[in-house]
């Protein structure tokens, strides 16, 4: 993905989603999607600062924010901070069926390894 669109039609354009979103907080400042669309917008124009400021302290309503969240921490080097914002995600993983087969299968792993 590039922020700019370069030379694919189907590229996302991240400058272009940002003006959208800015139009359409100008009616709705306050919807949850849109600031965690914008965040993530900003994250994708190297703006990690400013996508950190309008979802940090807002409760993550919904796990998009929280991934977001999570990806900007590690964007700037906040390691903590990372491993914090995600361990709300772990819970929500781990009802997933997918994530729990592989965890089994990697514990299966890890015990074959351990015995020879």
């Amino acid at each position: 993905r590039s922020g700019g669109g370069g030379g694919g039609g189907d590229a996302f354009d991240a400058l272009a989603t940002l003006v959208a979103l800015d139009k359409a907080m100008t009616i709705a400042p306050q919807v949850p999607d849109l600031i965690t669309l914008k965040a993530e917008a900003l994250r994708l124009l190297g703006k990690s600062d400013e996508a950190l400021a309008i979802i940090s302290g807002k409760k993550a309503v919904n796990a998009r924010r929280r991934f977001i969240e999570v990806r900007v921490q590690f964007d700037l080097g906040n390691i903590t901070s990372c491993v914090e914002a995600g361990e709300p995600l772990m819970k929500l993983l781990q009802m997933m069926p997918e994530f729990k087969a592989a965890k089994s299968q990697q514990e299966q792993q890890e015990q074959q390894d351990e015995q020879g």
